[in-house]
């Protein structure tokens, strides 16, 4: 019996959306949802970043980075990288006027690979 048009569409598009959400995790990616705008412009609530792991020596000043997040337990920071210190990273959204005010720790990064919206 064939599988009428409409239907094959939707199945094409389920795997599509499947491979999607699964490809990146495969490749050691991590995906996140922007939930804030602290990073506009050049993020805005609602874009999808994927972030993978980042060497501590390949860190640099003006990097995105999503880090766990040093004040709230269990929670993720997506900031760019303004220094690094001997005490951690310093970050900074991009929409606000000072630096984070807590050091985050060299071992708590991901570095931004790529955005879609």
């Amino acid at each position: 019996m064939a599988v009428p048009l409409p239907a094959r569409g939707l199945l094409g598009t389920l795997a599509g959306l499947l491979l999607w959400s699964v490809v990146p995790v495969a490749a050691g990616r991590e995906s996140s949802v922007v939930v804030s705008s602290s990073m506009t412009p050049t993020l805005a609530v609602g874009d999808v970043v994927l972030a993978r792991p980042v060497a501590d020596g390949d860190l640099t000043p003006g990097q995105i980075l999503l880090v766990d997040d040093p004040d709230h337990a269990g929670r993720l920071r997506l900031h760019r990288l303004v220094e690094v210190t001997d005490g951690g990273l310093v970050l900074r959204g991009d929409a606000n006027a000072r630096a984070d005010s807590t050091p985050v720790d060299r071992s708590a990064v991901a570095l931004l690979h790529r955005t879609t919206s």
